[in-house]
């Protein structure tokens, strides 16, 4: 339950995963907005070149800018195993500089890691390509592209193949400048809602709501759609203060004698699509900032930066806890994912924030981005969202790793994320999800919490 209110507040893995491709077929397997025009774009993935039946195309592209890109290409092609630079400018690609190459008979003929490093420095470019004792470089000299909004990894299949499975793929990336193609001199200096959890035992009445139905006291009405994709109840329970911080909790559901007590009548979609019964085992939290009585919001913002300091717990998969931003007014279809992590397992490390225009299914209606390289989310980390008239910005730690930009869709940004749209908080705890398709095994984890050191909202000057 909600404590009652008290005197104000003054004031490294990275990300694997794998990549099919039938004949012909072009994958962006990764993609990441730039950090700034002098980069270095690191791609790593496992294949056995010589067990291919036709080229494979590791391609790693930087500075790119529409179809503009330069690109470091490592292929097996004419018995050789070769890396070459390689820039795209009004869909002309011109070779540069030297190519590098071994015999393919040179290389174990078995799966291995291969880490192919693409750096940028103004006019100058170098590429490696190392797995074991094997390395390859290359370098050019260009001046075409001076800048650029993302980063991708790439795989290309050859027509005349059939099939090719990259495996444990993943891009990381370094910049030492700042894009120049953005402006960015909004500030945001009047503080307009903070809690530090350092008083009483729960989260405070007045700053903190949360919704329960007459139906259920676990149903919780702003979850209806997370409930469609997770194995959780929402109790009003499964948060508290201590140490410090807010903690809001996955917790296993016991019987006073100790037995399960799973809830049921509230299938999910993947358990209906398999035709299975779904069994809630855990109970989960949300609050928010929104006045759940029907008077408003608690706090709000139209423009503004959020940023809270966050432990997600990583003990197994499926736990899927996050921090974001809702419209008060639902009906406009977006969101703001602010920090959005999945427990351990396959989902160990990934964090990412994800701009959504629609609520629907639809992948073309969001604008996602993992944390890259991912971060050891055991430990605390300071995640933050600017929401200005033109852009939404995302940082982790200070650095910046995803925006989205009114300039790439005005109309749907402003009717989702314009000046009639004031935001509220949420935070929340959910068991799986709908990209994790998966629970905890109940007979293996008892419960774990996502900790809150803090949580400050600023309204843009």
């Amino acid at each position: 339950m909600m404590a009652s209110t008290g005197a104000a507040v003054a004031d490294e893995e990275s990300y694997y995963t794998d990549a099919g491709l039938t004949a012909g077929q072009s994958v962006d397997h990764h993609q990441a907005p730039t950090l700034g025009p002098n980069q270095t774009a690191t791609s790593k993935f496992t294949v056995n070149f010589r067990s291919l039946d036709a080229p494979l195309y590791a391609n790693t592209y930087v500075r790119c800018t529409g179809t503009d890109r330069y690109s470091a290409s490592l292929v097996n092609r004419e018995d050789r195993l070769r890396l070459r630079l390689h820039k795209l400018v009004d869909n002309q690609t011109t070779a540069l500089g030297e190519v590098a190459s071994i015999p393919l008979a040179d290389l174990p003929d078995s799966e291995e890691e291969w880490t192919v490093v693409l750096g940028v420095e103004g006019n100058r470019l170098t590429a490696s390509a190392e797995s074991g004792s094997t390395s390859l470089t290359a370098s050019a000299d260009d001046s075409a592209i001076n800048d650029g909004a993302y980063i991708v990894q790439n795989f290309y299949l050859s027509r005349t193949g059939s099939t090719a499975t990259v495996k444990r793929a993943c891009l990381d990336q370094a910049s030492s400048s700042e894009r120049t193609d953005v402006v960015r001199d909004e500030t945001f200096s009047t503080l307009v809602f903070e809690d530090t959890f350092d008083a009483g035992s729960d989260f405070a009445e007045g700053k903190w709501a949360e919704y329960v139905d007459g139906i259920s006291p676990y149903h919780h009405l702003d979850a209806t759609s997370c409930l469609d994709h997770d194995w959780g109840v929402v109790d009003v329970e499964a948060h508290d203060v201590a140490d410090g911080c807010g903690r809001l909790w996955w917790r296993l559901r016991r019987n006073e004698d100790g037995s399960l007590n799973p809830e049921t009548g509230w299938q999910n979609t993947i358990d209906t699509a398999n035709g299975e019964t779904t069994l809630r085992y855990y109970d989960e939290a949300y609050v928010t900032t929104e006045d759940t009585d029907g008077e408003g919001s608690l706090q709000n913002f139209v423009y503004g930066r959020l940023e809270s300091r966050i432990r997600f717990s990583q003990e197994i998969e499926g736990l899927w806890g996050g921090l974001r931003l809702q419209p008060d007014d639902r009906s406009n279809g977006g969101e703001i994912d602010v920090a959005e992590a999945y427990g351990g397992g396959d989902a160990t490390g990934i964090v990412g924030a994800t701009v959504h225009f629609s609520q629907t299914d639809d992948p073309s209606t969001r604008k996602p981005q993992d944390i890259l390289p991912r971060p050891d989310l055991t430990e605390f980390h300071t995640y933050a969202v600017e929401k200005t008239p033109s852009r939404i910005t995302f940082y982790v730690d200070d650095a910046r790793f995803h925006e989205v930009l009114r300039e790439d869709g005005e109309e749907l940004f402003d009717s989702c994320f314009g000046p009639d749209s004031p935001y509220h908080v949420c935070l929340s705890t959910r068991v799986g999800c709908m990209s994790w398709d998966d629970a905890p095994d109940p007979s293996v984890f008892e419960q774990a919490s996502m900790d809150v050191d803090y949580v400050r909202v600023w309204a843009m000057d």
